[in-house]
């Protein structure tokens, strides 16, 4: 009688033994199962950011070999998207043009100097579309996709881009006030680009925008001059 009972309960130990371990794994699978999701949907949410960013970004405020690493990137990872429910299809639409454009790239060692900022609008979804881009970076480097030297020297051109974008528009607005005689209103702003890109003067190509407005800001400074003493407004 004392055996059967000794027996039952190494059963019922048994079997809650097995129970709760069943248990315990299906709800650890279900934790992979929400922890891989989060992370293709972090992964998706990424591919989304870096095709809006190529997007809005011109060639001339992107570095090139930043352009390049972003569309090595979306090449490597999208493909890996292709079971996403909902964007994977949508991704993998891209992958024809992304070849295009890297084709492009390694083809030429530097980005076409096309299109320049006009509007205040356009240079605020571009500084905003660089500014996101150092983090991206410098998660790169950590992950090791970049090495830590190269992604320093592509978050100091960024800057650079990101600087000369306010420059063009300042430059843009100012040559439309010289055009309308407002020689003083476009001094201010010639010399404000002028402050703008000698923050990033360590980097070379900055050289040649300082010198020019340089001799920009001396010319309209002299016709300024020479207005007021002629009695000129």
């Amino acid at each position: 009688m004392m055996n059967n009972i000794v027996l039952i309960v190494v059963i019922c130990l048994c079997v809650s033994f097995a129970i709760l371990t069943i248990f315990g794994v299906l709800k650890w699978y279900e934790k992979q199962r929400e922890l891989k999701k989060k992370a293709t949907d972090q992964l998706v949410n990424r591919c989304y950011r870096i095709l809006s960013i190529l997007d809005i970004v011109m060639d001339r405020y992107m570095p090139h070999q930043t352009k390049l690493l972003l569309v090595d990137y979306l090449l490597t990872i999208i493909p890996k998207l292709g079971s996403h429910q909902r964007y994977g299809q949508e991704l993998a639409d891209k992958l024809s043009e992304l070849f295009k454009i890297r084709d492009q790239l390694k083809s030429s060692a530097k980005l076409a100097d096309k299109g320049r900022v006009t509007q205040s609008d356009q240079l605020s979804k571009i500084q905003a579309s660089l500014s996101s881009l150092p983090a991206l970076i410098k998660g790169f480097a950590l992950n090791g996709i970049v090495d830590k030297q190269t992604a320093k020297q592509q978050v100091e051109l960024i800057r650079y881009g990101n600087s000369l974008a306010y420059h063009d528009l300042l430059v843009h607005q100012a040559d439309s006030d010289v055009d309308m005689d407002k020689k003083a209103r476009a001094l201010e702003k010639y010399r404000t680009a002028l402050v703008e890109m000698e923050k990033v003067a360590a980097i070379g190509e900055a050289q040649k925008d300082i010198d020019r407005l340089k001799r920009i800001i001396e010319s309209v400074e002299q016709a300024l001059f020479t207005n007021r003493s002629t009695g000129g407004s």
